[in-house]
């Protein structure tokens, strides 16, 4: 959506229909009106990008500007393979820390809310590594134009997610199995900058070229006084602080600087201290 300040609201727009996915080559110069709001939230690091991108916001400059370090953080990248099996492995779920290509996968009935799923069904979730070298391979973007390349699903079962499944045939029989889906998770993690990890910029991205190590998903509180204020002062970022009032960023990118760990634990600290921000700054109705 594109967001423009009109007394004291932010009127938005969005793009509709086929031309708002990413999977389809469909372009639209038509916009739909989506209303007027005292605040916008925006929690997608895609959102930050520049007009190329499918999921880029249209946000003001200034707000562009603020969230420049943000946008710049090497992302951890991610493929998902989602597959049938012809049995039931006994085990519930795998990790590895040396293989190339896989990560770790589960049981698809292992998550909450998808109990009744098809024990049969796997989610396999590839490496760092893995999508860096998938993402150089097939970008999003075209080299030399710079133009949005859609990757659609026949893409991603025929190419990416069959290349995990023949990965996972290594631990598991998966000669009778079936591609049914997947995903390219482009901005999955952001990758801590207190770990070190390995990254390269390609089309003006940065991408995380290692895994996570072990543990870092884990919850934990900041350890130092120090990192408890980084914590507070960098749990959203407000846009009024950049000449662009009511508009926010809240996310696990946010805390680029400190030890919270990426994932759940630091979206959702994130969310809380923003949503007390807005409850202070709007009054009740």
């Amino acid at each position: 959506p594109l967001a423009m300040r009109v007394d004291n609201t932010w009127f938005l727009e969005g793009l509709g229909g086929n031309s708002a996915y990413h999977d389809t080559n469909e372009k639209s110069s038509s916009f739909i009106q989506l209303g007027s709001f005292d605040a916008v939230v925006c929690t997608d690091a895609s959102s930050l990008q520049d007009s190329w991108h499918r999921a880029g916001a249209g946000l003001p400059r200034e707000f562009v500007q603020l969230t420049a370090d943000l946008a710049s953080t090497p992302r951890l990248a991610l493929f998902t393979s989602l597959i049938l099996l012809d049995h039931q492995p006994e085990e519930d779920a795998f990790a590895w820390q040396n293989d190339p290509d896989l990560w770790f996968a589960a049981r698809t009935s292992s998550k909450p809310g998808l109990e009744e799923t098809d024990p049969r069904c796997w989610t396999l979730i590839s490496t760092p590594e893995f999508a860096a070298r998938e993402i150089q391979r097939v970008p999003m973007r075209d080299p030399e134009t710079g133009a949005f390349r859609p990757q659609n699903a026949q893409y991603i079962r025929k190419e990416p997610a069959a290349t995990l499944l023949s990965a996972f045939h290594k631990y598991v029989d998966c000669s009778s199995a079936l591609v049914v889906g997947g995903q390219r998770w482009g901005s999955a993690f952001p990758a801590p900058d207190y770990k070190n990890i390995p990254s390269l910029n390609f089309l003006g991205t940065n991408y995380a070229t290692d895994r996570l190590p072990q543990g870092s998903l884990l919850p934990s509180l900041p350890s130092t006084s120090q990192d408890s204020e980084k914590t507070n002062s960098s749990s959203f970022i407000d846009g009024a602080t950049a000449g662009a009032p009511g508009i926010y960023f809240a996310g696990d990118f946010c805390f680029r600087g400190t030890s919270v760990p990426p994932g759940v634990e630091a979206a959702t600290l994130s969310a809380l201290a923003l949503a007390k921000k807005l409850a202070s700054s709007f009054p009740k109705t």
